[in-house]
């Protein structure tokens, strides 16, 4: 049986969006369902200290990275394009990310989780939306057929987190296989194509 891949990403982190069109588009390049594809994913935080009321996410990348995040912004923007993705970092919502990550864990149980995950991306980056929202959160998992859980979810994604850190994984998107196998950092499609059967 070939070893089943997970994504490690977070939901606040440009470049995981990135990756996870490209796998997705891959998947689907096969004629495959990414909801029905056999790919986990595992939470990491960019953030963990965030809130979940949120703020301006333009104004904290300024504070914490300086006027050269434009430039940066920019040259990411340019990538995300090329895959059908509209980074608005203006409108962004800085926010917490643990409880998308439950949120991700319960529509992977439903057979949604990239659904699901398209979605808190599209949300965050494009529309912004706040991801930390609980009203958010349970409107959005209602759109696919989704009941959050409280107790299962919070325990499935601090142990995740733990998971992710004993790992030594400080950095996502990463593709981790049940065999071990790692991956880390950005890929092309024509990689990722041998990679995924």
């Amino acid at each position: 049986m070939t070893p089943k891949p997970s994504l490690i990403i977070d939901v606040a982190c440009a470049w995981s969006y990135i990756a996870f069109e490209r796998v997705a588009s891959v998947i689907t390049d096969k004629d495959r369902d990414p909801d029905t594809y056999p790919l986990g994913f595992l939470p990491h935080q960019l953030d963990p200290s965030a809130t979940t009321t949120g703020e301006p996410l333009i104004r904290v990348l300024h504070e914490r990275f300086g006027p050269g995040v434009d430039a940066e912004n920019d040259r990411v923007r340019a990538i995300a394009v090329q895959e059908g993705i509209t980074l608005d970092y203006e409108n962004g919502i800085h926010s917490n990310t643990f409880d998308a990550h439950r949120a991700i864990y319960d529509a992977s149980q439903a057979g949604r989780g990239p659904s699901m995950v398209r979605a808190l991306f599209r949300a965050h980056f494009s529309e912004g939306e706040n991801i930390a929202d609980p009203t958010f959160l349970t409107t959005t998992a209602r759109g696919l057929g989704v009941e959050l859980t409280q107790d299962e979810s919070t325990r499935f994604v601090r142990d995740s987190l733990e998971f992710v850190r004993e790992k030594k994984i400080s950095g996502v998107p990463v593709l981790l296989w049940e065999d071990g196998t790692t991956l880390k950092g950005m890929q092309n499609k024509s990689t990722l194509a041998h990679l995924l059967h």
